[in-house]
């Protein structure tokens, strides 16, 4: 039953997006858009209309399934990383690492669901390890939970959005490099740093300014869900709107960039755009010249060297962090 594959469940402001890696078999996917207002702030407000996005989504897929990986992200997520003493047994780990957490939580210890893992001995200290702390208010995991199982789902892990896009990083890189991928979402981007032998990196912000969908809907008198398939199908041209939209995330990575490169001990060797905001005309060659840095769409569900299905195309790299919810195995 371990191995047995997980449906990757991502969702977003915009759309619900789900990912199906059976192994002896072709990935399959379904992106289904959200009304406005469905989910605001990474914040499932309404269950019953993702739900009802979820069951359109498995319909489309077929026989996916039931079991499944989700992810939460955003303000409401916080990871923290202690050094503390290596022979604490299990219970007195645990102990500490909430004692820790009271402290150093930014919300009600009593609302907040969090796991941790040690990641190894410390370095300078044989005496320590290296624990990193996982925690989200229990309102966004409990939302994104009422809606999969009312869509008939089984949600047997949440993960964070950050680090499944590390997973997902990892997984693109070749041997010895190490990869940078921006998703660029609605209203947030979140940059994760993997591979090349270093430590890996992680950090999720909001994006400045409007967003590009909202601004194109209210500027061309089109729904949001009809102004993210002009930007999917890359029908807008790079006009007044989309300019500022692909500065401010330049800006932003200008940002990112260094500080992952110190975290992670080693720069990275190129970036990979993923994320609805991945498909904004131009916007991987502005990023190319901005940031002097090799830069191209992700292709989480494609081999290395393969063409993309016909029907992935202006689709994959969107689907970058439900992949990688999709690789995952219970434990």
């Amino acid at each position: 039953m371990g191995s047995t594959p997980l449906l990757g469940v991502d969702i977003g402001t915009s759309a619900v997006k789900v990912v199906a890696l059976p192994r002896r078999h072709s990935p399959r996917w379904s992106v289904v858009p959200l009304p406005d207002g469905v989910v605001s702030e990474k914040q499932v407000q309404q269950p019953e209309a993702v739900a009802t996005a979820l069951r359109t989504a498995l319909g489309e897929l077929g026989r996916p399934p039931r079991r499944a990986a989700l992810a939460v992200g955003g303000a409401a997520v916080m990871t923290r990383e202690w050094r503390l003493p290596a022979n604490l047994e299990e219970e007195e780990l645990e102990a500490r690492v909430r004692e820790e957490a009271a402290s150093a939580l930014p919300f009600d210890p009593a609302s907040v669901y969090l796991d941790f893992q040690v990641l190894g001995p410390d370095p300078d200290d044989a005496g320590l390890c290296q624990v990193l702390l996982a925690a989200s208010r229990a309102d966004q995991v409990d939302g994104r939970l009422a809606a999969a199982r009312e869509a008939g789902l089984r949600p047997l892990l949440v993960d964070l959005e950050s680090f499944a896009l590390e997973q997902s990083a990892a997984a693109m890189a070749g041997e010895g490099e190490a990869v940078a991928v921006a998703d660029i979402g609605a209203t947030s981007m979140t940059l994760a740093l993997a591979g090349g032998g270093g430590h890996h990196f992680s950090r999720s912000q909001a994006l400045s300014g409007t967003p590009l969908a909202t601004a194109l809907s209210s500027a061309r008198g089109m729904t949001r869900v009809e102004a993210e398939n002009a930007l999917r199908q890359g029908e807008v041209p790079a006009d007044d709107l989309v300019t500022p939209f692909v500065e401010a995330v330049a800006a932003q990575l200008n940002r990112l960039l260094p500080l992952a490169a110190d975290q992670a001990g080693r720069g990275a060797d190129r970036l990979l755009l993923a994320g609805g905001g991945a498909l904004t005309p131009g916007i991987a060659a502005a990023l190319r010249d901005a940031l002097d840095l090799p830069v191209a769409l992700a292709r989480p569900l494609s081999r290395k060297g393969d063409e993309a299905p016909a029907g992935l195309r202006g689709m994959e790299p969107a689907l970058a962090v439900a992949a990688a919810l999709g690789r995952r195995r219970p434990l």
